[in-house]
């Protein structure tokens, strides 16, 4: 019976599983099909079956039914969810709509000093994020404002809408700026406010982070913000969550933020700094309340009961000595036979209840901690884990750890399904494997326990790295060191802070002189932890202690592999099979074919940001935009993509002008060490018609402004044309209508090769209707043109009009809000790059073009939006 159990779990999990490489959901006709099937399959087994046991039901089932029937339910069960997931979908009309919501803080709430004021903390935050849920839509149900109220499924019995929403605090006058913190929501709170919605959605490049996926892992259907002096009606109920954290902030430790991420979860006063160095040190998930600390919790709880258990037996046994001298020798006796009478009879039910009492105990304090951390997912995930190694010892099942496992990933799957998206659900289940692989490979239970935990440290920290170079694109070299100093300090600070946080937080429940001490206690803690983050930061700052390293999905999976087989037992052909992954792991060093070049147009948002590569060299046109301070795109894509494409150097940097969303990434890219050698041109420096460079076999040439220009404006922009002879790339800035007709009559005048034609070109001005005038378009004659803009642009780019000029001109448009990053590859040869064509791939001679959205990560939970704005008969997309 266990194995068809193990069986049946296995392939549920897996093929749960896959949904994360699903393309698109099934229909629900073929839902319907599976149903049927799987209800066909279960009538087939009861037929069979002659008793209703569980053991007789599984055991009379032959194997191929146990594996359909196990794959076939995961499906089923991921596709309902995605479905129901998919079925709260903001009407398009009312997508950037200003409209009144009456929702409820579910995460994210602000936290507040005993003045009553928000972001004491720090003043640096001027914006929050709430995770909020939608009780009422313009004074409807969510069903009734969405569907009209003829929902197509009782999606409102299963779920209900939750979107993530920004508020700012932020009222400037004049050059100066005030924080407003009187309507600063708390978790619990239920509000009316007038907001703005969209879709939850992101951009989307082949590294960086990948927002629409997270918000879709943590069953978000909406985002937007929270406009100005729009939040009344607060109806505050704080958690109890809240009122330990007001607690923690009025003892005004000098940790507080940090101690309101340890003990409670609250990350949100972190700021970009002590972010920086969690990542560089690797210890992100010590100030992040995971499965490690409900552990740490559990088992201190555990190991107190032991204690009182063992107390509560000396007492006993003590009390009982004592009557002993105090009677004759014949009662002794006496009572010495009923003792033994009794311990014989009963000891079975004396042990039972304690351990049963243990158990309780231990369940009880891990449910409030989960409570505490905010019904944080892997906290949840963890507690569950605790409740089935609960359920196992209380009815003395004997089960394998692999079991173990199965139960908890597929009850994980079951209750949290959507979390298979997210990060936190491979790396926790990855850490639980490793951990009891390394204990039984290395039969650490043998070893002294500082050995044990040594070696089982620094295991689990060069294991992880590839999990965490495919998710985060980075890993921590310095994070072995700073894990064995930071866990052990952490691990004994916990439970301790937290006992006494509780007496501070429950004053009329507490003598003043526990409360005192608890005082004392995290005084003295707060100095400990103090010195920890003074070494982290010291870490941090090593040069070697962090590096970006980019991995595709199966290279990263090949190094997981191939460490796996390291650390694995001998085996028959272990080293060919070692060297077949590494030398699959080298191949990403390869040389690319000397005649073949790429155009890289990143999604940035409403930005900017394009790359030229040939070889191992590169061509920088634009950087993307820079919000306050950070340069997101320049530093956590554009470097990265190069990285991932084994770039040796940026020899060019071309600045088209300095609005910020084309320039704002330069400081990156002039501190990056992969552009110190680069050439920078801009409208003013080196960016003049006429200038012409050789590159890579490539000709670079400017064809805007005139020499001698001093003006840096969009009219002034720089106008680049990359050319193989053959294949032609013509970026424009963000020149507009006056510009264009100077292009062209320049052109006209010159007896030149024509020099405006091109293959592809990049939209002037983001497609406003200032720009591609029809007579520019005729004049290039573009195969493709690509509009960089973000979904949903204030500025309604690109425009209707220009979309239906493209569309007369026969030219295929692709928007990087709606397809993501695009890589245009070029082939200089006289033979064709693409030799039939593609549903996936549109091949054109010496040339083709790949879209991130569309055709490298085609994903059901990745769905492509279309402004809302313009309509798609208007447009001509491939």
């Amino acid at each position: 019976m266990s194995n068809r159990i193990t069986i049946w779990l296995t392939c549920f999990c897996a093929s749960a599983i896959s949904a994360v490489f699903w393309p698109s959901l099934p229909s629900q006709a073929s839902m319907a099909v599976l149903l049927a099937i799987i209800v066909i399959l279960s009538a087939i087994l009861i037929c069979k079956t002659r008793c209703n046991y569980l053991s007789g039901y599984l055991h009379r089932l032959p194997l191929p039914h146990v594996i359909a029937h196990g794959v076939l339910a995961g499906v089923l069960w991921l596709a309902s969810v995605g479905h129901l997931h998919y079925a709260w979908q903001l009407p398009t009309s009312k997508i950037q709509q200003d409209v009144t919501i009456f929702a409820r803080v579910l995460s994210g709430g602000c936290i507040l000093n005993t003045n009553g004021k928000a972001n004491a903390l720090s003043p640096e935050h001027k914006t929050h994020t709430y995770t909020v849920e939608l009780i009422r839509i313009e004074r409807q149900s969510p069903i009734q404002f969405i569907f009209g109220g003829k929902a197509p499924y009782t999606v409102e019995q299963f779920t209900t809408p939750r979107a993530r929403l920004t508020q700012s605090f932020v009222t400037y006058d004049g050059d100066a700026h005030t924080i407003d913190t009187v309507k600063c929501l708390q978790d619990n709170d239920v509000f009316s406010a007038r907001v703005k919605l969209k879709p939850a959605y992101g951009v989307l490049n082949p590294v960086g982070f990948n927002q629409q996926q997270m918000l879709v892992s943590q069953n978000i259907h909406f985002t937007g913000y929270i406009k100005k002096g729009s939040v009344e009606g607060v109806v505050s109920s704080p958690s109890i969550r809240s009122a330990f954290a007001n607690a923690l902030v009025s003892l005004e430790l000098v940790n507080t933020k940090w101690w309101l991420a340890l003990l409670l979860g609250i990350r949100n006063e972190l700021l970009p700094e002590d972010w920086t160095m969690l990542q560089h040190t690797g210890t992100g998930h010590l100030f992040s309340i995971s499965g490690m600390h409900l552990g740490v919790i559990a088992a201190s709880t555990f190991l107190l009961c032991h204690v009182a258990v063992f107390l509560l037996k000396w007492l006993h046994t003590t009390i009982t000595n004592l009557l002993r001298r105090s009677i004759d020798v014949g009662e002794l006796n006496l009572t010495s036979h009923l003792i033994a009478t009794e311990k014989t009879n009963k000891v079975s039910h004396v042990v039972a209840p304690i351990r049963i009492v243990v158990i309780f105990i231990v369940l009880f304090c891990a449910f409030g901690y989960t409570c505490l951390s905010g019904m944080s997912l892997p906290v949840v995930r963890a507690f569950v884990l605790v409740c089935i190694v609960a359920a196992f010892s209380t009815f003395k099942w004997s089960v394998r750890p692999v079991h173990v496992g199965l139960v908890m990933v597929a009850m994980s799957i079951v209750l949290f399904p959507l979390s298979i998206l997210s990060a936190s659900f491979y790396l926790s289940i990855f850490a639980v494997l490793v951990i009891w692989y390394v204990v039984v490979r290395f039969n650490l239970s043998a070893k002294p326990r500082y050995v044990a935990a040594f070696q089982l440290q620094f295991i689990l920290s060069i294991v992880m790295v590839p999990l965490t170079i495919l998710w985060f694109e980075s890993a921590s070299i310095i994070s072995i060191v700073a894990n064995l100093v930071a866990v052990p300090v952490i691990t004994c600070l916990l439970p301790l802070c937290l006992l006494a946080l509780i007496a501070v937080a429950v004053t009329q429940y507490t003598h003043p002189s526990i409360i005192d001490l608890a005082q004392q206690i995290l005084l003295y803690a707060d100095q400990c932890l103090s010195y920890l983050l003074e070494l982290l930061r010291w870490l941090s700052a090593q040069h070697f202690a962090f590096v970006i390293v980019t991995f595709s999905t199966p290279q990263a999976w090949c190094c997981v592999l191939l460490i796996a087989l390291v650390l694995a037992p001998r085996f028959r052909f272990k080293t060919v099979y070692v060297v077949v992954l590494a030398f699959s792991l080298l191949s990403r060093f390869f040389p690319t074919h000397p005649s073949m070049w790429q155009l890289h147009v990143l999604d940035a948002g409403q930005a900017s940001a394009i790359v030229i590569t040939k070889g191992k060299r590169a061509v920088v046109i634009d950087s993307g935009a820079s919000f306050n301070g950070n340069a997101r795109t320049a530093e956590n894509v554009l470097l990265p993509l190069l990285d991932q494409y084994n770039i040796d150097a940026i020899d060019h940097v071309v600045h088209t002008h300095s609005d910020n969303d084309h320039a704002g990434g330069q400081q990156v890219i002039e501190r990056a060490p992969v552009a110190r050698n680069a050439i920078y041109y801009s409208p003013r420096t080196g960016c003049e018609r006429g200038k012409v460079i050789y590159w890579q076999s490539l000709t670079i040439r400017f064809l805007w402004p005139l020499p001698g220009n001093q003006e840096d404006s969009n009219a002034q922009s720089c106008v680049v044309r990359i050319s193989d002879n053959r294949n032609h790339v013509l970026i424009a800035g963000d020149i507009e209508r006056a510009s264009e007709y100077a292009l062209l009559t320049l052109h006209k005048a010159s007896q030149t090769l024509p020099l405006l034609e091109a293959n592809v070109l990049v939209a002037p001005h983001h497609g406003s209707n200032t720009s591609s005038t029809d007579v520019f378009i005729k004049a290039v004659s573009p195969k493709v043109v690509i509009f960089t803009q973000g979904y949903e642009n204030r500025w309604a780019f690109p425009d209707e009009n220009v979309v239906t000029r493209y569309h007369d001109n026969d030219v295929s448009q692709y928007l990087t809000s709606t397809h993501g990053y695009l890589n245009v590859e070029f082939d200089s040869r006289d033979s064709v790059l693409c030799q039939s064509e593609s549903n996936n791939v549109h091949c054109v001679s010496r040339w083709a073009i790949e879209t991130q959205r569309m055709h490298r990560l085609k994903r059901w939970y990745l769905p492509a939006y279309h402004p809302s704005h313009l309509s798609l008969l208007s447009l001509k997309l491939d």
